[in-house]
């Protein structure tokens, strides 16, 4: 029978895939008060870029700055007691040794020493938390960002977790894909990723495969990252990849009895060479199990009627 051969090299593809994918920010933060106190000044505007540690938003601090000059003055206090509680001590010792004071009159001036350190320790963290509630007064930048929600209003009364503004990194960004559970299960075996925004291609690697799976969608989250300039954070486009692994087109499949396979010309024969896990219509995985060799003659005109181990004949027109 006449047939016609190509290389399976020359016939093997490189199936390739895509997922929905959107650009976010590795940053993204909404801000908000942390105590309760009028708002007296907001520093941004929306649009502004700023730098970390900037000045953003500055409340009232006039109560709490009283009170920790209130808790200042009570510390001062309680160290000048306890300086006089010292050389009380001291000077109990001294007489207890002399045998000039009772044991009792020592351990009272023991007692009332260690009262007043224990009343120095609890001042001084009371202290320090109003200090801090004076510093949260002030709230700044945590990173260098562009500020893109402004809710804060010079006058506005703003208590623990009213939210102010939302600040997001523009520099640094990420992919962000929902990759089905057959897509995530290969993605080891994938490659020339790209995310596709309008006509533009943008070649990006993959950073993380989220090992957590979305109850609803049954998809899993993967992150990948622009080796080159990003768009905008939140633009939707698809991420696209090639399997790196070789697969034979489903048109060249044929059936013998319940069996899905191929023809290969050997010896000037017609040789049937079975696929196992070939499937209707679909395209077939050439693992290194199948070992078969990149330079085998694959028929392809004359397929169709030809019969295991029937003798060939390669026509003129062989290369397709």
């Amino acid at each position: 029978m006449p047939v016609t051969v190509r290389p399976l090299a020359e016939l093997v593809v490189h199936l390739s895939g895509e997922a929905p994918a959107e650009v976010v920010a590795v940053r993204d933060s909404h801000l908000a008060a942390e105590v309760a106190g009028r708002i007296r000044d907001v520093l941004v505007q929306v649009g502004d870029q700023v730098a970390a540690g900037d000045l953003l938003v500055v409340q009232d601090d006039r109560l709490p700055r009283l009170r920790a000059s209130e808790a200042e003055g009570g510390l001062r206090e309680l160290q000048a007691n306890r300086e006089l509680a010292v050389r009380q001590v001291t000077r109990a010792r001294t007489l207890r040794e002399k045998g000039q004071a009772a044991l009792e009159q020592l351990e009272r001036r023991e007692t009332e020493l260690a009262v007043l350190e224990a009343g120095i320790r609890r001042q001084e963290a009371a202290l320090a938390a109003l200090r801090l509630q004076v510093e949260q007064c002030r709230i700044t930048a945590p990173f260098a960002g562009q500020v893109v929600n402004r809710a804060a209003q010079p006058g506005m009364w703003a208590g623990p977790g009213t939210h102010l503004l939302r600040l997001v990194d523009t520099k640094e960004t990420r992919v962000s894909a929902q990759m089905a559970a057959g897509q995530a299960e290969q993605m080891d075996k994938v490659s020339g990723w790209l995310f596709v925004l309008g006509g533009q291609q943008m070649p990006v690697t993959l950073q993380a495969l989220l090992r957590v799976a979305s109850a609803t969608a049954r998809t899993r989250e993967a992150r990948f990252l622009f080796t080159g300039a990003s768009p905008s954070v939140g633009s939707s486009g698809r991420l696209v990849w090639k399997d790196a692994r070789p697969h034979l087109p489903a048109w060249l499949l044929v059936r013998r009895g319940e069996k899905l396979g191929m023809f290969l010309v050997q010896d000037n024969k017609g040789m049937f060479h079975v696929l196992p896990e070939a499937q209707e219509g679909r395209p077939v995985l050439l693992d290194a199990g199948l070992q078969i060799p990149a330079t085998a003659m694959v028929v392809i005109k004359g397929r169709e009627t030809l019969t295991d181990g029937q003798a060939v004949r390669i026509s003129k027109d062989a290369v397709e």
